[in-house]
């Protein structure tokens, strides 16, 4: 939600915050775990200094559920995750070729919580930061 509206403001999302009630959010949580009500009012209110990016751990989840963890600037477009996942040897290309052929067409998808961003194109022009994941650890299968 911050990041949504950071962007149509054309406003840095690490110089700002979101308080719900007097109460600040924490921006680590999922949404959905964050006990804030469906259309509830979020006030922004700036931070004091800048809020530090740092990696996120994702462990990518792949059908046979072996998991592959790797660390991540928030910035980074799924796109480019995979690509660094594809480098690291010739079982996890394999795992991943295998993953998205499907009739022989490749169908590229990554799942994230109820999130789901399927094609090239999409992967593309997701970064991290698009999909809540800003700081910590996060499963994307």
């Amino acid at each position: 939600a911050l990041e949504d509206i950071c962007n149509q403001e054309n406003l840095d999302s690490s110089e700002w915050g979101l308080t719900h009630q007097r109460k600040k959010c924490d921006l680590t949580v999922p949404w959905r775990l964050a006990s804030i009500p469906t259309n509830a009012l979020l006030e922004m209110y700036k931070l004091e200094e800048r809020r530090p990016t740092s990696d996120i751990t994702v462990q990518l989840q792949l059908p046979d559920s072996s998991r592959h963890a790797g660390n991540f600037n928030p910035s980074i477009t799924l796109q480019e995750m995979l690509n660094w996942y594809r480098s690291q040897s010739e079982s996890m290309i394999a795992a991943l070729d295998t993953s998205m052929n499907v009739d022989n067409k490749l169908f590229p998808v990554c799942s994230y919580m109820s999130e789901e961003v399927i094609g090239n194109y999409a992967l593309s022009n997701t970064a991290l930061r698009e999909l809540g994941l800003t700081c910590g650890a996060a499963v994307v299968r």
